[in-house]
């Protein structure tokens, strides 16, 4: 019986443990990435440190370590986190601006929507606002760290979104064809600042060239 027994819990290590472990990991995971947001949302970048998340979600600092090999990883992940979620919202919202049809009307209605999603960020969701700020527009020169490659997906998904309302508005000569690129670099820097532009460039070495 024993040996039944074993045989049937090592059988369930292997083929449903694993894939309870990856879930509970991503729920802690989750909750640490909120806790982080209402952090950053009260004390700004500052509280973003292993032991004042530690101590806000009942960890040892130690236990944190499992999660998120440095601080400057746990910060990348966190952003990548916000970019997605930003991202999701963004491609929900476009259902709405597809909804005015195509044409030059249609098209630029979608940049101008873009611009009003972006811009009211802070109002529907301040702590998405408030991270991307804190970390994205943060003044310092930006500079490849071991977490520049966690964010880049995100980033560059969030810039080809609106390169990608650009292309319309060429395809339906809402606006002149040519310099799309600087087109819409120039709109990111309107709606999120030089700064941001900056760090974005950081992820895509050429995309300014």
């Amino acid at each position: 019986v024993d040996k039944i027994v074993n045989m049937i819990y090592y059988v369930n290590m292997i083929h449903v443990s694993p894939g309870r472990v990856a879930r509970r990991r991503l729920a802690r995971k989750e909750e640490i990435f909120e806790t982080a947001l209402r952090l950053a949302e009260k004390e700004g970048r500052d509280a973003l440190t292993v032991n004042g998340l530690a101590a806000a979600l009942d960890y040892t600092p130690g236990a944190l370590y499992r999660y998120f090999p440095s601080k400057t990883l746990f910060l990348a992940e966190l952003q990548d986190h916000v970019q997605r979620r930003v991202l999701e919202l963004a491609r929900d919202r476009r259902k709405e601006w597809d909804s005015r049809g195509e044409g030059a009307s249609g098209s630029l209605y979608r940049l101008l929507a873009a611009a009003e999603f972006y811009l009211d960020l802070r109002e529907t969701h301040p702590r998405y606002a408030n991270l991307l700020g804190l970390l994205v527009g943060d003044p310092r020169p930006p500079e490849q760290t071991e977490g520049t490659p966690v964010v880049a997906s995100s980033a560059l998904a969030l810039f080809a979104q609106l390169e990608e309302l650009f292309a319309a508005s060429e395809g339906s000569r809402a606006l002149d064809p040519g310099g799309r690129r600087d087109k819409t670099l120039a709109y990111w820097a309107a709606l999120h600042g030089a700064t941001q532009l900056a760090k974005l460039a950081t992820v895509e070495p050429g995309l300014k060239d």
